[in-house]
């Protein structure tokens, strides 16, 4: 039996939709595209609507303020000598000597993001710096000149931001964005770059790196602002951290600090400034100076040796360090404190010196792991306040400390947590006193000593500065002082 008139029809239909189909799909694709230009011509007007009415804010919207000192992280100087412990060593009662400890084992750091290599492009210049000795290039279409030189007025701000807003700035934005994740940059880091960069458009001048920079970050949604006298133009910025010995001011009705960092050390920071109030629309992100990474800059190495005593022993040990995390932390902003007890050391220092420390404690019960620990902190490194050594307060993240050839007590404090954290896996909080910085842990058995509470814990006293000391033992002079505890998280 043939088909039906009705199944002949159906296939005639089928066979015509199907025909048809190009047709449809193109009217369709030509009303998507047709809708996409629509959105994207609205985008558009909204950025050129935003970048006009801050241009006109601009205009009006200055006062001048007064830039006050940034505070010092220790109230009192610190003591010019390490003290050393001279009294007997305790006897532990048997009860506190617990089983030998679980060693941790040495596993690499939080693994880096990987990223993705930036396409070739062509543009009609390029800007070449050298970011911390590393020679990079970065390339950009047109920029308008922008003159910040002879008397600086705010009318000159508003008018360079105009002429930026109509600036293709978005290439060398990703550029630079693809070579902060490639190296692992920081906000920090970031910042360095983008002003670098400017430095390089703008043949040297301090002046329109700044701007470009406070124009650049801007678009990228970090909120900063500028500020500026008749001479010199600087960054301002506020922090997730408190930054200490840097200049800054505040905000009516904002709680926040807006800093000054340098991020040009040839230029000087004068005491009063003209800013403005208010913020580039949608630009809400404040810098945060957390390391969670070492920066990947030229991969130099350089290895040290320590030596200490402990048991009537000596012991030996070599690290190899990581120069790109000198290089990039000699100037880093003075930042409050858990910023360093939580940084990690470079991979190079995990996986030289770990495993030879590891090896020293192993078998050991936990007290004397963390004695032995102790030990190579106080006596591995000679002491000397930073204004001996740098003439200025400078606190060092791990490698440091393996590194220069002094440091002083809150290095030893931030060095003896990370080691007590990645070897044995013990809590541990920092000791903030008027004058000085030292640790406390928290052991598993109920170990005798001067000891803190953290939220009714018992931490004892472990103090990398106190020469020769012991786990429980506190410098006299803060016996009966109460510190400041810094958290510190698992690392």
């Amino acid at each position: 039996m043939g088909p039906t008139m009705i199944q002949w029809s159906r296939f005639v239909m089928g066979i015509s939709l199907f025909l048809a189909l190009p047709s449809i799909l193109f009217c369709q694709d030509a009303e998507f595209e047709k809708w996409l230009q629509q959105e994207d011509g609205k985008i558009k007007q909204f950025k050129e609507e935003r970048d006009r009415e801050f241009t006109e804010f601009l205009k009006r919207e200055w006062k001048q303020i007064e830039l006050l000192q940034g505070d010092s992280p220790i109230e009192k100087p610190k003591p010019v000598e390490a003290p050393v412990y001279e009294g007997p060593a305790p006897v532990r009662p048997p009860s506190e000597i617990k089983p030998v400890i679980s060693v941790k084992p040495i596993t690499k750091t939080e693994p880096m993001p990987e990223t993705k290599p930036a396409g070739p492009k062509t543009f009609s210049h390029d800007a070449e710096i050298k970011y911390f000795d590393v020679p990079l290039r970065f390339g950009y279409n047109d920029i308008p000149a922008i003159d910040l030189h002879g008397s600086i007025t705010k009318e000159q701000f508003s008018r360079a931001w105009d002429a930026l807003s109509g600036w293709d700035y978005k290439p060398v934005l990703e550029q630079m964005s693809h070579e902060r994740d490639r190296r692992h940059l920081n906000d920090w880091g970031f910042v360095l770059l983008v002003y670098q960069t400017g430095k390089s458009i703008y043949a040297g001048s301090s002046n329109e790196a700044a701007l470009l920079t406070w124009f650049i970050l801007s678009k990228a949604g970090y909120e900063v602002k500028i500020g500026y006298n008749e001479k010199v133009v600087l960054l301002l910025f506020p922090a997730e951290n408190r930054l200490y010995s840097v200049q800054y001011f505040m905000v009516k009705d904002d709680a926040r600090r807006f800093y000054a960092p340098q991020v040009d050390r040839t230029v000087a920071s004068p005491s009063t400034l003209y800013t403005f109030n208010g913020k580039y629309p949608g630009a809400d992100r404040p810098l945060q100076f957390e390391i969670r990474w070492i920066p990947t800059l030229l991969d130099e190495k350089v290895t040290k040796e320590f030596s200490f005593d402990y048991g009537g022993q000596t012991y030996h040990v070599k690290s190899l360090l990581s120069k790109d995390a000198i290089r990039f932390f000699e100037y880093y902003p003075q930042t409050n404190y858990e910023v360093y007890f939580n940084a990690p050391f470079s991979q190079e220092a995990v996986q030289s010196l770990l495993p030879q420390l590891s090896e020293i404690i192993k078998g050991k019960s936990e007290t004397e792991a963390v004695n032995i620990i102790l030990r190579f902190v106080q006596t591995a490194f000679q002491y000397k306040t930073d204004p001996e050594q740098f003439g200025r307060e400078k606190s060092f993240f791990p490698d440091e400390t393996l590194f220069y050839p002094y440091s002083d007590c809150e290095d030893r404090a931030i060095l003896f947590s990370y080691l007590v954290h990645n070897l044995i896996n013990y809590e541990v909080v920092g000791l903030q006193y008027p004058e000085h910085v030292a640790t406390a842990v928290r052991f598993q058995g109920n170990v005798a000593g001067d000891a803190v509470d953290v939220h009714g814990t018992k931490y004892l006293v472990c103090d990398p500065t106190y020469i020769n000391a012991d786990i429980g033992m506190c410098m006299t002079r803060f016996k009966n002082t109460k510190p400041t505890i810094i958290r510190i998280n698992s690392r």
